[in-house]
């Protein structure tokens, strides 16, 4: 999948050509509903909601990638 960087300060932010960085659900905002797809997914193996799950670009939806939405949520 491709990818964009953008860099602000100090901290780089990378979002996908599928959609924005933290919307892991594809419905274009970045809500609790994408934290809750993440978990579901990690809990519950679920990938039903997940169409942009793997937010740090590594193959994997982990720990760091609900970390990631969870920050966007909070406007870190």
């Amino acid at each position: 999948m491709a990818q964009r960087v953008a860099a602000s300060g100090n901290v780089a932010t990378r979002a996908t050509i599928s959609g924005m960085l933290g919307d892991v659900n594809g419905d274009g905002i970045v809500s609790s509903v994408d934290m809750t797809a993440l978990y579901n997914y990690l809990l519950n193996n679920d990938s039903s909601a997940i169409v942009n799950g793997d937010q740090d670009g590594d193959g994997i939806i982990t720990s760091v990638d609900v970390t990631i939405v969870y920050n966007i949520l909070l406007g870190n």
